[in-house]
């Protein structure tokens, strides 16, 4: 990926290109975590494309571009928050397909939609992105054991939301 970078920032558009479909899944993971209107997500995907095109000249180490990626969809997604004033709620899980339990999914997607916003992020850069501690730190632009912390408070009220609901369905 840091050959791709280089070549990016020295102008070479179908390496831009090349690093946007390598960083498509991961981007719309991260969108999907704060997001919940998929025209929402596409817009932020958009927006984030652009910014990362205008701004390659920006980064300081092709080593993290990706972090650095992530940061401006985040910002993105902020933004598009703040002009909607919505509550961000989890869309993250994957489509339909016949291997999928329905039933757990709901009770994943209930249990994720419960918790709050920035436990949810954690949460899904963490398990679905598997970005490290430290990664996720400076994405967000905390320390490492704030990280720790908001992964183990998400986890603890993730699970007990999500037991609760299977304790529901199933009575």
């Amino acid at each position: 990926m840091n050959l791709l970078v280089k070549r990016a920032r020295s102008g070479d558009k179908e390496a831009f290109v090349q690093l946007m479909e390598e960083s498509k899944l991961s981007l719309l993971a991260a969108a999907r975590a704060i997001l919940k209107d998929e025209e929402d997500v596409a817009d932020a995907m958009q927006e984030t494309v652009l910014t990362a095109f205008q701004k390659l000249c920006t980064l300081r180490e092709e080593k993290y571009f990706k972090t650095w990626l992530i940061r401006i969809l985040i910002n993105h997604c902020y933004t598009i928050l703040r002009r909607r004033k919505t509550v961000p709620l989890s869309d993250f899980l994957p489509e339909e397909s016949k291997e999928n339990n329905w039933d757990d999914i709901l009770d994943v997607r209930t249990a994720l939609e419960e918790t709050s916003a920035g436990d949810r992020l954690v949460l899904t850069l963490f398990y679905v992105e598997d970005m490290s501690q430290r990664e996720i730190g400076r994405v967000l632009g905390i320390s490492e054991n704030a990280v720790k912390q908001r992964l183990a408070r998400g986890r603890s009220h993730f699970k007990s939301i999500y037991y609760r609901e299977i304790g529901r369905a199933h009575v």
